[in-house]
């Protein structure tokens, strides 16, 4: 667009200037010492609501030898048959849909600037006069001005981007754009990022958040007390894991319960993140390690023998620091952003959590599957001893367990994932994501039948030695009965007869 009009200027001196009420073009051949002194500035009529300026710094003619002809051209068209109005939006939920579908607000501007006939791209500062953005019934504004440039790039007509621009400043009819590079822009209007939902689903949520949490929290406890009350019975490498799985969810869940609504403290709500972060990646890693070592169980038996845990704790815990330091490395700025201390969907640092559980939880899945089919092919064999037999059933058990719970802590995060498109959505990955720990500690402990199995044996054990104390109790007590009873027979058979001698 401006790039013709500047081609077709450098053969011209006077400058190029048209006014009309759809459009209006400006050229001209500027002293390139003056740009590099002073920068540039240009503004259009009001009608059109325009302007565009470049400092100083931002022009660099070294290179030229001080002979550089400088062509700069803008051109502003009227959009106003391009645009359209966003209508039928609903009041009560707005969640992002279609957030990637803009509309035109503005008018389009084009700068564009030939040194000694070549195109040179440079960073501008321009200014747009817009429509203001749609509201809701309430008067709730349910869009956001965005500065983008026609991409020219693609193939289809009119695809806009915003890479390379800033919005610097932003006002009901106007905003300020900073741009890296020169072409034709405008200002869109896109649904925002974060949508208003009622009140009333807002209260339902948090109700809902606390109550399944609480249970969670209360749930994971129990199970905890009862795996270490019988830990002299049941401590194994896979109960040690079960522990660990549990432990973290429940500090999870606390640190979640307790801080992810600190955002007004900035420091702390990054710390919080992070600290959040880490710990909903170790869940999934820990997922992963028992996944291995169900591996181990039943398929490298050879193996089995010696003892991995120090291996597990690396995994478990090494894998979700390396994630999280890396992530906070690149994007601490965006840690406990967006009014919520915890990732966020609209700046794509959720991927920082999302992108590593996807190979994990598919990999936990291949494993599964593989154990199952060998697990499946033992249960057959008529032959196997009771050593075999005793492994066989506690990997059927650590299957059965991880065979439920994978695909529900799966389901919670991809429906997390899309849950801006519906508000039911929302709901859905609001139950499972706070009833995470009540399902682990369901499925870990309290249908577990080893952990049932152990219970009745201590309960048994603890009958058989209140009864075998009883009996010994009761033993003695009759025979201190019977002896007394002898005596006092004796006692009367005695005395009568002395009382006849007396007699006599």
């Amino acid at each position: 667009m401006a790039s013709t009009v500047a081609s077709q200027k450098e053969e011209e001196d006077d400058p190029l200037s048209i006014k009309e009420d759809t459009v209006e073009i400006y050229a001209a051949v500027e002293d390139s010492t003056g740009l590099e002194e002073e920068g540039y500035e240009y503004e259009t009529e009001e009608n059109l609501g325009a302007a565009v300026s470049a400092d100083s710094d931002d022009f660099n003619f070294d290179g030229y030898n001080g002979s550089a002809k400088v062509v700069i051209s803008v051109v502003v068209i009227d959009t106003t048959a391009l645009r359209t109005e966003r209508k039928d939006v609903p009041d009560k939920v707005k969640l992002g849909l279609n957030q990637d579908i803009g509309r035109i607000a503005s008018n389009m501007i084009s700068f564009e600037m030939n040194v000694n006939g070549e195109p040179v791209s440079t960073p501008i500062k321009f200014s747009l006069a817009h429509e203001e953005a749609a509201s809701n019934s309430k008067g709730k504004a349910i869009e956001e001005a965005r500065c983008c440039f026609h991409d020219e790039s693609e193939k289809d007509d009119f695809v806009w981007s915003a890479k390379g621009l800033t919005a610097e400043d932003k006002r009901a009819k106007e905003t300020d754009c900073a741009s890296t590079h020169t072409t034709t822009f405008a200002v869109l209007m896109y649904l925002a990022d974060i949508e208003e939902v009622s009140s009333y689903h807002l209260d339902i949520q948090n109700v809902l958040t606390k109550v399944c949490s609480g249970l969670s929290i209360f749930a994971l406890a129990a199970a905890l007390a009862i795996l270490i009350y019988l830990r002299s019975s049941l401590m194994s490498e896979r109960i040690t894991i079960h522990m660990t799985l549990m432990s973290t969810t429940l500090l999870a869940t606390l640190v979640f319960m307790l801080g992810a609504d600190k955002a007004e403290n900035t420091v702390l709500c990054k710390v919080i993140t992070m600290i959040l972060h880490f710990l909903y990646t170790a869940i999934f890693s820990w997922m992963l390690v028992e996944g291995v070592h169900l591996y181990r169980q039943i398929i490298m038996v050879f193996d089995t023998e010696k003892s991995r845990i120090w291996i597990y704790f690396v995994l478990g815990w090494g894998v979700p620091i390396v994630i999280v330091v890396v992530a906070a490395a690149v994007e601490w700025d965006k840690y406990g952003t967006g009014g919520f201390c915890f990732l966020q969907f609209k700046d794509h640092t959720l991927w920082a959590f999302i992108g590593p559980i996807i190979p994990v939880i598919l990999i936990n899945l291949v494993v599964l599957v593989r154990v199952a089919k060998v697990v499946v092919m033992a249960a057959k064999l008529h032959d196997t001893g009771d050593g075999a037999t005793d492994t066989v059933n506690r990997v059927k058990a650590g299957l059965r367990s991880s065979a439920l719970l994978l695909p529900i802590l799966g389901v919670t995060w991809v429906v997390g994932f899309v849950q801006h498109l519906a508000i039911a959505l929302a709901y859905i990955f609001v139950i499972l994501n706070s009833l995470q720990g009540f399902f682990m500690a369901l499925f870990h402990c309290f249908m577990s039948t080893e952990v049932r199995g152990a219970i009745q044996q201590r309960i048994k054990k603890a009958r058989d030695s209140s009864l075998g104390g009883n009996s010994t109790n009761s033993t003695q007590d009759s025979e201190k009965q019977r002896t007394s009873s002898a005596i006092k027979g004796r006692q009367n058979k005695v005395v009568p007869e002395c009382a006849i001698q007396d007699v006599d």
